[in-house]
């Protein structure tokens, strides 16, 4: 069933994050539900039995842009969880440094623990795309497959639309001006909508009363800019589905990702943008859904024993999460605030937990619920206690 543009003048609103417009309405029914994790509230919109995929929106944006799409994966066989990110939409509580996308792996991966998910597949969109695939990198023995649903963060930089505004002093995405939202709109939609003139109005003023807080957001993600020809590339099946008009990252990234992730299959739509997966829903569900279905067939990777997680809050608002893996002769993984990942061997040790790299310049010390990291003889994680 093809979305009336009424339908998708709303979910494009929602899209953008635009509280003042009403949200659109989904053609089937979904059930909202909220988390806490880490001091704050994670809100999703669920619905549907079967495998659960994991739907994860962009930048600015919020968990109803998945509305069109997920009805038809619920019409599958599939269970559906699209959320708002840690600080976007209704996900409320968390401080700016949650913004980095590390952090947000880290919160979703704690989502999945308290909803008991040990296997999913997991999808994302522009920003989200970059998420998805550091998910899916960092915990490959939870994630089933990965789909980038239109061109994702990471890969390629932004197409010459958004680099000439930029060299006019405009950022699009945080549009300052009524022109500023019709050339945002025109970079998102291959057919943007017409906007009232009030509501125009109403989502600029937002924009320009929270001008530092979307500009401190920015310069976060902007810091990811290369992050999936960076890091370790997923090992899992992974589908790439790029608009061949999309105006923010240029069609040319699709072949280049499809490079680096060995194996990864990609669908190219020629009428369609960044946000392919509302304005082309109807098109991108069947290559989506048979894609699921042949990365079923995939063997899965090695049963290994459940490490124990725990996240740690340290000192001057730096974070860690630790993966303890306690067969012998012991091992933990490590997430760090700073983007890093690493995996240390555990040593010997007269008191605590001691795990270290093979030259011992680096040392992660725990005992009980602290602990504290030393690089070279020198602490740089201190006073690191579980967080509850």
């Amino acid at each position: 069933m093809r979305l009336a543009l009424r339908a998708l003048l709303a979910l494009a609103l929602s899209c953008l994050g635009l509280a003042a417009i009403a949200q659109g309405t989904a053609p089937c029914l979904l059930t909202t539900r909220a988390e806490e994790i880490a001091g704050g509230a994670i809100v999703y919109n669920t619905a549907g039995s079967g495998p659960t995929i994991l739907l994860i929106h962009g930048l600015f944006a919020n968990k109803e842009q998945w509305n069109a799409l997920a009805c038809r994966l619920v019409d599958s066989g599939y269970t559906v969880i699209a959320v708002d990110l840690p600080g976007y939409g209704k996900s409320k509580g968390f401080a700016i440094a949650d913004y980095a996308l590390d952090a947000q792996v880290q919160k979703l991966r704690a989502l999945a623990g308290r909803l008991r998910i040990q296997r999913m597949d997991v999808a994302g969109n522009s920003m989200g795309g970059a998420i998805a695939g550091l998910y899916a990198s960092r915990y490959p023995e939870q994630v089933r497959s990965l789909a980038f649903i239109g061109s994702p963060l990471g890969v390629v930089g932004w197409n010459r639309g958004i680099r000439d505004a930029m060299l006019r002093g405009i950022n699009p995405f945080i549009p300052i001006s009524e022109p500023q939202l019709d050339l945002e709109l025109r970079l998102l939609f291959v057919t943007p909508p017409t906007l009232p003139e009030p509501e125009g109005k109403s989502i600029v003023a937002d924009y320009v009363t929270n001008n530092l807080h979307y500009v401190q957001v920015w310069n976060i993600v902007s810091l990811y800019h290369e992050v999936l020809m960076r890091r370790r590339p997923p090992r899992i099946p992974t589908l790439i589905v790029w608009g061949e008009q999309d105006q923010v990252f240029d069609v040319a990234g699709a072949p280049r990702l499809r490079d680096r992730i060995p194996g990864s299959e990609v669908q190219l739509l020629p009428r369609a943008g960044h946000l392919l997966h509302m304005e082309n829903a109807a098109e991108v569900a069947p290559i989506y859904t048979r894609f699921l279905a042949t990365a079923v067939q995939q063997p899965s990777p090695p049963v290994t024993a459940n490490p124990i997680v725990a996240s740690f809050a340290c000192d001057s608002g730096k974070t860690l999460e630790a993966a303890f893996d306690n067969r012998a002769p012991g091992s933990v993984r490590l997430v760090l605030s700073d983007g890093r990942d690493l995996a240390l061997p555990q040593t010997r040790s007269a008191s605590g937990a001691r795990y270290a790299d093979r030259g011992e310049g680096f040392v992660f010390w725990n005992k009980g619920d602290t602990a504290f990291i030393e690089e070279d003889g020198k602490v740089t994680y201190s006073g690191c206690k579980v967080r509850r």
